[in-house]
């Protein structure tokens, strides 16, 4: 059975999983499938509200922000999502390696286990449509495996944390021994981030269309062919010190 986020139960909703272990929704009265949590579903509605927002960043700063309390990631400090991604095995060095779909939902239950272990909260629920939104984003096609860094890119912008901490990770994730990063590097990070408001339909303001020009910018005033840390600003979309500013 399928839970809400209010705890009621769905009854008529079943969670399965593929023969590759990707979890989708069965309606057994209406005979039907689909690939996603129908909590998920009101989430998207609600998000879709802030369309009435009238400038970009604002809009898509109240979409991050609603998608961040829902799927109770507003509690998620980034110390521990970097640390629980480290001692599952998918540090830096594994970024680029694609996983199977539950060792990423092993990740995501930790995560909420350990943040919320003495708080009442539907961590089944919330690690549920984490996913989903790490799929939608980062596993479209439902191919049963999803890159590392994506998923990490997904949980540090949605996750709290001071933005500084977070650009200083970030950067670590694909900065290389001597603490400097490539174009190809970078353009790597900001095609997983951009991904994320493409979903939300804000592909106009903030989509992977406008990653070459960023990268460039970036580099203008760079003498070498790579980029230092303290040269490298990446943009959060608005988001405040503990997450995306909630301006609805």
């Amino acid at each position: 059975m399928v839970e809400t986020l209010e705890g009621r139960v769905l009854e008529e909703w079943a969670r399965a999983r593929t023969s590759s272990g990707i979890p989708y929704y069965v309606n057994h009265s209406r005979g039907v499938t689909q690939w996603d949590h129908p909590e998920y579903i009101r989430i998207l509605e609600e998000v879709q509200a802030a369309n009435s927002v009238k400038y970009a960043a604002y809009r898509t700063a109240c979409k991050l922000r609603r998608l961040q309390t829902r799927l109770r990631l507003h509690d998620v400090s980034l110390q521990c999502v970097a640390s629980l991604f480290d001692n599952s095995g998918l540090r830096a060095c594994e970024n680029s390696d694609y996983v199977e779909v539950s060792q990423i939902e092993q990740v995501i239950g930790k995560i909420f286990r350990t943040t919320y272990k003495h708080r009442q909260v539907q961590i089944s629920l919330a690690t549920y449509l984490t996913l989903n939104l790490l799929l939608n984003i980062y596993d479209q096609k439902r191919s049963g495996m999803i890159q590392v860094l994506g998923c990490k890119v997904l949980l540090v912008v949605l996750c709290s944390g001071r933005l500084q901490e977070k650009y200083r990770y970030l950067f670590s994730q694909v900065a290389d021994h001597n603490n400097c990063c490539t174009r190809r590097r970078l353009a790597v990070l900001l095609r997983d981030l951009a991904s994320i408001p493409e979903m939300l339909s804000e592909q106009l303001s903030f989509g992977v269309s406008l990653v070459s020009a960023a990268v460039e910018s970036c580099f203008k005033d760079v003498s070498k062919l790579f980029l230092k840390t303290d040269k490298c600003l990446i943009i959060f979309l608005l988001m405040g010190d503990n997450g995306p500013e909630n301006t609805e």
